[in-house]
């Protein structure tokens, strides 16, 4: 059977969530040490060298990371990349959840096929600049009912995590 491209972002994303937490258990938090600047100027440095290399390949970012000859390579700084705008986001949710009043929230995640969350959405066509798109009427209508069920409190994280160590 052959794989779309779609077919592997489950694993992206669990690799991504595996090594942030492996990371996280040295660097604890310290990309947030200097504020939002410190943040943002840490995802520069990142973008900087991406642009770099792909400039020099007419923007041809596959062909950029063909000739890419350093060990840790270009692929290494994309997925840096993705895994601090991640963890970015992250920290702004737990922000968020921080200064909302304290609920028990207790989540199950029921996985569901991408034919079957296609099924039970539903879209209306949009004029776009790119062309006529297909966009969701209501983004929260497209997510089924029942895959997060909860009690109180829906938490994007599938748990409540803890706020102990979050830097202010």
């Amino acid at each position: 059977m052959k794989k779309n491209y779609l077919d592997f972002l489950p694993d992206v994303t669990r690799v991504d969530v595996e090594v942030l937490l492996e990371k996280e258990k040295s660097y604890k938090g310290s990309c947030f040490k200097r504020g939002g600047t410190g943040f943002y100027m840490m995802l520069a440095r990142k973008w900087d060298r991406l642009e770099a290399a792909v400039e020099a390949q007419n923007y041809d970012l596959f062909k950029a990371i063909e000739v890419d000859s350093r060990p840790e390579g270009l692929l290494d700084d994309i997925q840096d990349l993705r895994r601090y705008l991640a963890l970015g986001e992250a920290y702004l949710l737990a922000r968020k959840y921080k200064e909302a009043p304290q609920t028990t929230t207790t989540t199950s995640i029921v996985h569901t096929s991408r034919e079957e969350l296609e099924k039970r959405s539903s879209y209306t066509k949009s004029a776009t600049p790119g062309g006529i798109r297909k966009v969701p009427r209501n983004p929260v209508e497209t997510i089924p009912k029942s895959v997060y069920k909860s009690t109180e409190m829906e938490s994007p994280f599938g748990y409540a995590p803890t706020l102990d160590d979050l830097p202010e």
